[in-house]
């Protein structure tokens, strides 16, 4: 049963995921109201995965990834709207 529960989860944040890309590429921008649930959702959802002491947590690698994408921001390697969906990707599937 957990087991569909994690498939139903990351199909859900998936497509989530799909329409904000529509809406990146409808109107140039990725608002945060529309990322960060998603983004602290992935990430809370790798907590409980640590917590419950589960193999499958990738808690450590997802802190790390946005780490790195922040800095790469920050360098001015990408936009925001491509950093905020890249680590919701990292927390949502991080192997």
């Amino acid at each position: 049963m957990q087991e569909c529960m994690d498939v139903a989860l990351r199909v859900a944040i998936s497509g989530w995921l799909v329409g904000v890309a529509v809406w990146d590429h409808w109107r140039r921008r990725v608002p945060n109201w529309l990322v960060l649930p998603v983004m602290f959702g992935a990430l809370a959802y790798q907590v409980y995965l640590f917590i419950a002491d589960r193999p499958a947590s990738g808690l450590g690698f997802v802190l790390v990834a946005w780490i790195v994408l922040f800095l790469m921001w920050q360098a001015h390697f990408f936009g925001g709207g491509d950093a905020k969906f890249l680590m919701a990707i990292f927390a949502l599937f991080p192997g």
